[in-house]
């Protein structure tokens, strides 16, 4: 008798028979190194140390195929090392001759593909590739055109990279793949434990009409911010939202801009980790500590003069109440040397969200909190995305129901 599915001790699953996988071997992250499809076909991942894929290789006994790519950020190169293509915030952009042909893409409420345009003569759009997808994310065949050009283009549901090789049809969405055929990840998620209530394997507590997982992991707080920093720095401009397993929260009043950005650094728009280790000001206040992909607090800033700078020790933290105005006047201010603050009358809610720690002799403006900060300046998508979480707030359940 051939068993359907293997795990590992980890959690992880090792054979797949309906994927004709014999074996497959784990990082130390619980990542895929090497998928085995037996008679010499296999897909081999590289990663760095935490866990950012660096490179695809899909091997025919001792061939390297030509799907096989290199990953450096943004962009992606063939194992001859020539460029495919560089994914940016709306596409990406192809060589084509001595050029880049540039490819829009159209996503719906989910960050999902459904259609990309190029111009197929200068001012003359055309739609090269549409896609439809069941709930779960599996594609509906009949109803799909594959893109027109010669390079595939891969970045389909919630906007992540399907590994299609061998018939895989897995996503990568960082933290863990997914297969949208089952409808579950093939690997624990590394932060189970804060879930109990869920299988660690679900996708989006079985709901992926209404919520995405960015990552495969955890809480996400988006900060949507207008284009430009107010000139007066007691103006909260930004809707805050958190999404926390699956309940969205907010809007609360904030802020992505420091107090003065003529003297003061500028965080980048980006996707941030975040953690509470340290909280702000050395653990005197609450903040949730933003982190690079290494754990360190460093991440991408503009001077004023808008050179790019790395910054340090940038945490969310709440705003100058009117009674800690230094001037004695009773006003409140951001209170932002270059950290997203949030409104104080907002800050206890905010706050509340996340796990601190609460046990005596600990420290209770420092906690285990980890998930994703979004910071959106973009006037489109942060529309969209505001609409998208009033609909679903308008769905979600009262507390205790």
């Amino acid at each position: 008798m051939n068993l359907l599915y293997t795990y590992d001790p980890n959690g992880n699953m090792t054979s797949s028979y309906d994927k004709g996988i014999i074996g497959i071997l784990y990082t130390h992250l619980n990542k895929p190194e090497l998928i085995d499809f037996g008679s010499g076909e296999k897909i081999q991942y590289h990663y760095d140390g935490s866990g950012s894929k660096l490179s695809k290789k899909v091997m025919r006994d001792d061939e390297i195929l030509s799907s096989s790519l290199i990953y450096l950020g943004n962009f992606v190169y063939d194992w001859n090392g020539e460029l495919q293509y560089i994914l940016t915030g709306e596409g990406r952009l192809v060589p084509d001759n001595n050029t880049f042909r540039v490819e829009y893409y159209m996503k719906d409420h989910l960050g999902n593909t459904r259609a990309t345009y190029a111009y197929a003569a200068p001012g003359v759009p055309q739609v090269a590739e549409y896609q439809h997808y069941y709930p779960f994310g599996m594609q509906m065949e009949g109803l799909c055109q594959p893109i027109l050009f010669d390079i595939a283009n891969n970045q389909l549901y919630n906007g992540k990279e399907l590994q299609a090789d061998y018939n895989l049809q897995w996503y990568d969405y960082g933290a863990r793949f997914y297969d949208p055929q089952l409808g579950r990840w093939h690997s624990v998620d590394p932060l189970a434990e804060k879930y109990r209530r869920w299988s660690p394997y679900n996708y989006c507590v079985d709901n992926p009409m209404r919520f995405i997982d960015p990552d495969g992991m955890d809480t996400t707080v988006y900060i949507l911010d207008q284009a430009t920093n107010p000139d007066n720095k007691r103006v909260y401009t930004a809707d805050v939202y958190v999404d926390v397993d699956g309940k969205i929260n907010g809007p609360y009043d904030g802020s992505s801009y420091p107090n003065n950005d003529s003297k003061q650094n500028t965080i980048k728009d980006g996707t941030y980790n975040f953690n509470n280790k340290s909280g702000h000001k050395r653990g005197t206040r609450q903040g949730l500590n933003i982190i690079n992909e290494n754990g360190e607090r460093k991440v991408d800033g503009t001077d004023p003069a808008g050179n790019d700078v790395e910054m340090t020790e940038v945490n969310v933290h709440s705003g100058v109440k009117p009674e800690d105005d230094p001037a004695g006047l009773n006003r409140e201010n951001r209170g932002s040397e270059g950290c997203p603050t949030i409104n104080p009358s907002d800050a206890g809610a905010f706050f509340e969200k996340f796990n601190w720690n609460t046990d005596k002799g600990q420290n209770p403006n420092t906690g285990n909190a980890t998930g994703k900060i979004k910071i959106s300046r973009d006037p489109t998508y942060n529309s969209n995305k505001v609409k998208f979480f009033q609909m679903i707030k308008r769905t979600q359940l009262p507390k205790g129901i």
